[in-house]
């Protein structure tokens, strides 16, 4: 029984690990070198749709949760 929930655990943190990985890391295609200009008082959803179509965030809800949780 030990063993099973061990394994378990293990392939629950690889997963975790993995979905990280994918969700925090640029697209293929980052634009290194290139600027974007955010506008002053646009909203966290055209800020994450500019920022999309620029290639420089994966996912705009991704992006939208995390501007939430930390409070940015």
């Amino acid at each position: 029984m030990a063993h099973r929930t061990l394994i378990y655990i293990l392939g629950m943190v690889l997963l975790l690990g993995l979905c990280a990985v994918f969700l925090l890391s640029p697209p293929a295609q980052f634009p290194a070198g290139g600027a974007v200009e955010i506008e002053e008082g646009w909203s966290v959803s055209k800020v994450a749709q500019v920022l999309k179509e620029n290639k420089i965030i994966r996912s705009q809800t991704v992006f939208k949760f995390f501007v939430v949780a930390t409070g940015a």
